[in-house]
């Protein structure tokens, strides 16, 4: 005789668990299901109808609570991946208008909840645009308004930095060109001037050199003039006109940091590094004595560099 077993009986409880473990399941392989996707909202319509149902009867559901709140932050957050899913099967609103669902059933309305936060997305976007393309604009009206070189000011500008390129090549006389050009648009621009007479002695043209320096003098401070000018030699690799003009500054003012600084550049330039270190620790000091930051400073990297120079030369090459 066959022992038949008492099937066992599923509740309602039991049954809310199933489904909680088969829409985790689906949701985790989303990718792939098609129109199995399905499955999940229609899940979620029958936990919908059992938990209320075991609330009535007393039945702590704090744990199955958790596990729907987790399931449903989920759903929202792989939304357009279960719609692409359905795609192929004519997609959410197709389901939707066969099923007719309970429209407190927000999961069958996930299409146009992604709508919306894609309308959303797009405001903000445009927003965000708008508010940059305002402060452009009114970046662009300071700019122009209170901080913009006039357009005189640009071509000075463009035709100085045209000469200087031409002095790099060592073509003086497009460089000379240029600075002629320029000072005609700037009568009064004491480094044109400068650059002028020290190109224009370099090219042997000593009446217009004259000329030219004269106009920069009367335009200048003489401890000016002679630091500028100074400052053109020393560009210019004239290591002993750039000294003759350190030694007028401090004719004048033996304790000058700035002509210890050209006389610096000017022993500099003629291999003299000792003699080069030693002025430039006394613009160094006299500077920091003066407060003169720019200068104090400009004075230790022409320090730091020369002798780096002097460990780099003198370093003894290490036996084989």
């Amino acid at each position: 005789m066959v022992k038949v077993l008492p099937e066992e009986k599923i509740t309602p409880a039991d049954e809310l668990r199933s489904l909680l473990g088969e829409c985790e399941r689906a949701l985790g392989k989303l990718r792939g299901s098609g129109s199995n996707a399905l499955s999940i909202l229609h899940g979620l319509d029958r936990i919908a109808e059992l938990m209320p149902q075991l609330e009535a009867r007393g039945v702590d559901l704090r744990p199955e609570q958790a596990r729907l709140s987790t399931l449903h932050g989920q759903l929202h957050r792989k939304a357009s991946a279960l719609l692409r899913e359905l795609r192929a099967s004519g997609g959410l609103a197709a389901a939707r208008q066969t099923m007719q669902p309970d429209p407190a059933h927000w999961w069958w309305y996930l299409d146009e909840e992604v709508r919306a936060a894609r309308r959303r997305g797009l405001q903000r976007l445009l927003l965000s645009l708008l508010v940059l393309a305002a402060l452009l604009a009114a970046a662009s009206l300071v700019y122009r308004r209170f901080l913009a070189p006039d357009p005189l000011t640009v071509q000075v500008q463009t035709l100085q930095m045209e000469a200087e390129q031409f002095l790099d090549q060592g073509d003086y006389a497009s460089a000379l060109a240029r600075f002629e050009e320029a000072q005609a648009l700037r009568p009064d621009n004491v480094e044109l001037h400068l650059w002028r007479g020290a190109l224009y002695e370099l090219t042997g043209q000593e009446e217009k050199a004259a000329e030219a320096f004269s106009a920069a003098r009367a335009l200048s401070e003489a401890a000016d003039f002679h630091m500028s000018r100074g400052q053109v030699y020393v560009r210019l690799g004239q290591g002993e006109k750039a000294l003759a003009e350190a030694q007028a500054i401090l004719e004048a003012d033996p304790q000058s940091p700035r002509g210890y600084y050209l006389l610096g550049n000017a022993r500099e330039l003629q291999g003299r590094v000792a003699e080069a270190l030693a002025a430039y620790e006394q613009a160094s000091r006299l500077a920091e004595e003066r407060n003169e930051v720019e200068l104090m400073a400009l004075a230790r990297v022409r320090l730091a560099f020369l002798m780096q120079q002097g460990i780099l030369l003198f370093t003894p090459t290490p036996a084989p």
